[in-house]
């Protein structure tokens, strides 16, 4: 080979390495660049979210909860003590046969209930300003679930919602952006970063699924003639002790109320779909994401409903697409975590709500609850929901009653403060007064009849301390105490009758069972002497009772079967005479004098 024939060879080949080499270099380049956000599978485009987007949630959750915990510890002994409002054993009622656990039922003490309060309250701060992220939403959550199985009757559809997300939420990074973690995490050197702010996985899509599923079952729910005729917000606005002057204001307008109320109902139907859309994700969730903001703020401007819009409002912002942020183009999202039993557990809690969720829709009675281990489980867990909020407006529409009889045998109806003249009771037209939403909330839920354990107690906290709804009223002053709601529209039959929730007595010793009377009850008169004793079983009078006037004789005795008269009652008159009656289910059969014990 001659030296030109040498050259040509030597230049062929390194033609040809640096050729390789620029190959080899090309495809490092691809493995290097991220893929596009615009081709990932549609399980991570519907599951994609912003980091910055569940920092804002994250902080939109923790300033609820400071401000419901300082909220709810203004009336910390008559909530949380057993010498309050709602004891121990009116919960233990409330959950017997389905076992509850609670961390606020463990001791009685004032001071350990302080604690537990204190704790939350810490852990919210640290949610707050993201330190120790994932610890403090373990660790709320835990306290939020107790809290929630103390005072069952208090919670509404803003606790179920916040328990929902802060569950999701301890499987997402909340922390990873805006948080004293990210500050650490970037002065540590050997923290591995988050590459993108986007990340996606099962977490993710169950945070999604929890919005969609709440309000696509409200719509479904809603989906009747109130709703789908528009007179559903006519009726609530005008009647219901909910409404805010603007919604009452708008009653003026029934055409614009409507509309809005076709529209809430076409809203909640079809707006969660688009948080699923497969074509144009961020575009659509975009335009949900300001239709449902935009529907939680005219309910906060038109109803007094505790909290629900601003839970619903900071769950909302976690769904934030990137392009809000950004208007370049995004990076693909990162898996969230590639540990397999994070991700299977969220699955299959996912999958149990969703169940559960849809047999709320199909069995509305709950026939089917707490008969299989795993309602049980989504109990445990918190995650048991019902979205029907407003369904059927005149079940919502409540006035409630509470007259007192006085010692000076004055009557006035404490949540009104208004006087009852000669005995005469009518349906209240005023808004029924209290000192906050939560006790507003309590009184609407003990018109079920789930919740009736706590109506007595209830009822007895408020006759002992009546300025939790008139300051300065002397408890000493009442010798009585009914507590009753009429139901319904002002126009309809049903709501000129009350419903009686409780009545107490100041004289009065005995026990509850399930919120009624039950066992040996002794009732005084105000001198302190006896004026009747004899037993209830389960609300109704049994067995023999007597009676005594205020000097201590007796006045009359006999049985009652079921809370009827039934059989020989004996009357004693101050002369010494007596009179024999006999009753048949609160009827009278014979009357007759008595002498030397025979009848005549």
């Amino acid at each position: 080979m001659n030296s030109l024939q040498q050259s040509y060879v030597l230049q062929t080949v390194k033609f040809d390495a640096s050729d390789r080499l620029l190959e080899f270099d090309l495809n490092n380049l691809k493995k290097t660049v991220p893929k596009s956000a615009d081709n990932q599978s549609y399980f991570a485009q519907v599951s994609t979210l912003d980091l910055r987007s569940l920092a804002l949630m994250r902080i939109g959750l923790a300033l609820v909860l400071i401000y419901d915990l300082l909220n709810r510890s203004a009336h910390f002994s008559a909530h949380y003590l057993d010498s309050g409002a709602f004891p121990y054993s009116a919960v233990s009622d409330y959950y017997a046969g389905f076992p509850t656990w609670s961390l606020h039922t463990l001791s009685t003490s004032s001071a350990y209930v302080g604690i537990l309060i204190g704790i939350h309250l810490l852990l919210a701060v640290m949610l707050l300003v993201g330190c120790k992220t994932r610890l403090a939403t373990v660790g709320v959550w835990i306290l939020q679930a107790s809290l929630m199985a103390r005072l069952p009757l208090m919670t509404n559809g803003a606790d179920v919602l916040m328990i929902a997300a802060l569950f999701w939420s301890m499987f997402l990074p909340l922390g990873a952006r805006y948080s004293v973690d990210q500050q650490k995490q970037i002065a540590d050197p050997d923290k591995n970063r988050t590459a993108t702010d986007s990340v996606f996985g099962i977490a993710a899509l169950a945070l999604v699924t929890q919005l969609v599923l709440m309000y696509f079952i409200t719509g479904i729910m809603k989906f009747n003639d109130h709703w789908i005729h528009g007179t559903a917000l006519q009726s609530l606005f005008t009647e219901s002790s909910l409404t805010r002057p603007f919604g009452t204001w708008l009653t003026d307008f029934p055409a614009i109320l409507s509309v809005l109320t076709i529209g809430v109902l076409t809203m909640e139907i079809i707006g969660p779909l688009f948080f699923l859309s497969p074509w144009k994700t961020s575009r659509c969730r975009g335009l949900a994401l300001i239709g449902f903001i935009s529907m939680h703020i005219g309910i906060e401007l038109t109803m007094d409903v505790p909290l629900f819009s601003y839970v619903s409002c900071a769950v909302l912002l976690g769904l934030v697409p990137s392009t809000w942020w950004s208007t370049r183009r995004m990076a693909a999202a990162e898996p969230i975590s590639r540990q397999v039993l994070p991700r299977l557990a969220c699955g299959i809690c996912l999958t149990a709500v969703v169940l559960y969720n849809f047999m709320t829709v199909i069995d509305q009675d709950r026939t089917w609850a707490g008969r299989t281990t795993s309602t049980h489980m989504i109990h445990q867990l918190r995650l048991d929901q019902q979205w029907s909020m407003f369904d059927n407006p005149d079940i919502y529409i409540y006035r409630f009653s509470a007259p007192a009889t006085l010692a000076d045998g004055r009557q006035l109806d404490l949540l009104h403060d208004d006087s009852i003249v000669n005995g005469l009771r009518i349906r209240p037209d005023s808004v029924d007064t209290f000192t906050s939403q939560r006790w507003m909330l309590a009184l609407r839920q003990l018109v079920s009849p789930s919740y009736q354990m706590f109506a007595a107690q209830a009822c007895e906290y408020l006759m002992s301390n009546p300025d939790e709804v008139i300051p300065g009223l002397n408890s000493d002053s009442i010798l009585s105490l009914e507590l009753s709601v009429y139901v319904g529209a002002e126009k309809s039959i049903s709501s000129n009758e009350p419903q009686l929730l409780a009545y107490v007595e100041r004289h009065a010793d005995g026990s509850y069972k399930n919120g009624m009377r039950h066992g040996l009850w002794v009732t005084k008169h105000a001198n302190g002497n006896q004026q009747s004793t004899g037993r209830y079983e389960h609300g109704l009078e049994q067995g023999e009772w007597k009676y005594f006037d205020k000097s201590g004789a007796i006045e009359a005795k006999g049985p009652f079967v079921d809370g009827k008269l039934h059989g020989n009652w004996t009357f004693y008159y101050s002369d010494g005479q007596s009179v024999d009656v006999l009753y048949r289910d609160d009827q009278q059969v014979k009357q007759a004098t008595t002498e030397n014990g025979r009848l005549h």
